[in-house]
């Protein structure tokens, strides 16, 4: 019986630990669920170990909707096909519709629109935003300066660009076009062998071009069949219509209206004041004119002409030379076989 009570004492014992071991390590449990440090008794080892970790949960990437996604950036890959978008350089990129960001890259194909510098785009309808680029195409639009396009029925705004084409349509300053029928708006633009081109702007330059039409001032011209319209122009060739004042016209058979314009040529027909011409064969109408050649004809007053073979008619005018008409009132007219009908006019010779 005793051996029997000694035995159940042992039982007793043993349960006791056993439940006091799974409260230990439930308490435990919990607390490591909870985050919470567990504090180790000095007792239990001869060295103390302290450790800390924090568990963090990696954000979900983030979802982007149909229209807000960015273009992937890539380089030096090869793009076949429609309605790509593509952010990268030095791409080679074939097709059309596509969108592409980036500088350096080759596009072939029609409709893209691009955006950046320094690439190369071969076909029509694009739309390019940037600078030194190279177009070669029709019907493009393009937006920047530095840029070199070759085609037909470009739109293009900016500076310093050059254009090879027809039919183009430019707006700024500093271009170099060359080709037919282009409109150009804008200052110190040069437009090369080209004829039938519209000019709006100041301080341009045409050379070797016909029947342009410029508009503006202290703009250049060479060429025959121009008509330019302004002020403080330099027209260089023949069978020009120039309007305004202060303009100097080189060549023959123009036509010139305005004051203080300066004339040299023959066969120039001049209307207005205080014009100077030195030639032959010109016809003058408009007051206090100065003439110097041969075979002029004069119709006003105050003209001054030196020369022969002249018909003035008018008032106040003086003419000197041989063979010369006066007709009106108060000439004076110095040389020999002159001429004067009319009523106080003056002959010495």
């Amino acid at each position: 019986m005793e051996h029997y009570n000694k035995s159940s004492q042992y039982m007793v014992k043993i349960q006791t630990l056993f439940v006091g071991a799974f409260l230990f390590g439930t308490i435990h449990a919990e607390r490591m669920l909870q985050g919470a440090p567990l504090a180790v008794t000095p007792t239990l080892t001869s060295a103390h170990v302290t450790s800390s970790s924090t568990c963090t949960t990696p954000a979900p990437p983030a979802v982007c909707t149909a229209g807000s996604c960015p273009p992937p950036v890539l380089n030096n890959n090869v793009v076949y096909g429609q309605n790509n978008a593509v952010g990268g350089d030095l791409n080679n990129i074939f097709g059309s519709t596509n969108t592409v960001l980036g500088n350096n890259n080759n596009l072939f194909g029609n409709q893209n629109g691009v955006s950046g510098s320094v690439n190369t785009l071969i076909g029509s309808y694009n739309n390019v935003n940037g600078n030194y680029n190279q177009l070669a195409g029709n019907y493009n639009t393009l937006s920047g300066s530095v840029n070199s396009v070759k085609g037909d029925g470009n739109g293009i705004l900016g500076n310093y660009n050059a254009v090879l084409g027809n039919l183009n349509n430019l707006s700024g300053s500093g271009n170099n076009i060359a080709g037919n029928v282009n409109t150009v708006k804008g200052d110190l633009n040069t437009v090369a062998n080209g004829n039938f081109n519209v000019i709006n702007g100041g301080s341009n330059t045409v050379n070797n071009g016909n029947y342009n039409s410029i508009l503006g001032g202290s703009n250049f011209v060479q060429g025959s069949g121009n008509l330019l319209n302004g002020n403080s122009n330099v027209l260089a060739g023949n069978s020009n219509l120039v309007g305004g004042n202060t303009n100097a016209v080189f060549g023959s058979n123009n036509g010139v209206a305005g004051n203080n314009n300066y004339l040299v040529g023959g066969s120039n027909a001049v209307i207005g004041s205080f014009n100077a011409l030195n030639g032959n064969s010109n016809t003058v109408v408009g007051g206090s004119n100065t003439l110097q050649g041969s075979s002029n004809n004069v119709a006003g007053n105050s003209n001054t002409l030196a020369g022969n073979q002249n018909n003035v008619l008018g008032d106040l005018n003086a003419v000197f030379g041989s063979n010369n008409n006066a007709f009106g009132t108060s000439n004076s007219i110095v040389g020999n076989q002159n001429t004067a009908s009319g009523i106080k006019n003056t002959i010495v010779g």
